[in-house]
């Protein structure tokens, strides 16, 4: 992703599938650094926003989903959709 010099803010669409009552749980890094964490407690698509300081330039962008999971029983799979991401400068 390629975000702006300074003080970014960086917005990434997602939405998840509950099991077990428990929702997904992502956590955001910038090139190898944590900007966030997150639980995504809905099934409609809603943009999480978080704040990074940059040098600018490209960008990985890296979310991770460690509570994987489901239930066989109840037929149910914990997921974790992520969608569109850019990056704003603010002030």
């Amino acid at each position: 992703i390629e975000v702006p010099k300074g003080k970014a803010l960086i917005k990434l669409k997602a939405k998840g599938d509950e099991s077990r009552g428990v929702w997904p749980y992502m956590i955001v890094e910038l090139d190898g650094q944590e900007i966030g964490e997150t639980f995504v407690d809905t099934a409609q698509w809603e943009e999480y926003v978080f704040k990074a300081d940059t040098d600018g330039g490209i960008k990985v962008l890296s979310v991770t989903f460690p509570n994987d999971g489901g239930d066989e029983k109840e037929g149910t799979d914990r997921n974790l959709y992520v969608g569109d991401v850019k990056a704003e400068k603010y002030e």
